[in-house]
């Protein structure tokens, strides 16, 4: 239960995180927009504003860590760069430097968002049994513990446990975890058969 509840909270941390990535890259993005249509004398403000609300986490972990001398890292060098742009008053250039960098930063969190996803459902589709048939005798025990020709018998409504060859029975079974195909396949006595396809309809023995 206490994993269970680490787990939520990280979650609800990464969900809160991703908003306001988004959400200043948004606003960033809306202050720099606004400030081209300002007048000259005020549009210095604008554009560091912008700076500010798109750079925030890069120049906060900066600070950090040239205090920990720890600071030759793209924070550092990123800041160093656009102040330097600041300095020569290229002040659009700093800050689209800073807001492509935070457009960067928001596709990579959901492409490591969306392989994570991924991961867990393969994880999902992992059978946690296999029916291993000795003498006549079923026992159930872990896939990992199952020895080469060993036969496995696999009931309608069960996952295929390990890679095979049916040595008995035919029956439908459902490829979609691996292929994506919805319309289930026949099999019979003779044909391979995967680890993570389900079977739907009769009794199958594997080898």
């Amino acid at each position: 239960m206490h994993d269970i509840n680490n787990g939520l909270v990280c979650e609800k941390r990464k969900e809160i995180h991703a908003k306001g990535h988004i959400g200043r890259l948004y606003l960033a993005v809306f202050v720099l927009v606004v400030t081209l249509f300002l007048p000259d004398n005020i549009k210095t403000f604008g554009y560091v504003l912008s700076y500010i609300i798109a750079g925030y986490h890069v120049l906060k972990n900066s600070i950090k860590n040239i205090f920990s001398k720890d600071f030759f890292d793209e924070n550092f060098l990123m800041t160093i760069a656009t102040i330097g742009a600041i300095c020569i008053k290229e002040y659009p250039e700093a800050v689209m430097v800073m807001i492509l960098y935070l457009l960067g930063d928001h596709f990579q969190d959901k492409a490591v968002d969306k392989t994570r996803k991924s991961i867990t459902k393969l994880m999902d589709f992992r059978p946690e049994y296999a029916n291993v048939e000795e003498n006549g005798i079923i026992e159930i025990c872990s896939p990992e513990n199952v020895k080469i020709n060993s036969t496995i018998v696999i009931k309608p409504g069960e996952k295929v446990p390990l890679d095979g060859v049916i040595i008995e029975g035919e029956s439908m079974v459902d490829k979609s975890s691996l292929t994506g195909e919805s319309v289930p396949v026949s099999v019979k006595e003779g044909d391979e058969i995967l680890s993570g396809t389900v079977n739907t309809t009769g009794v199958i023995k594997v080898k």
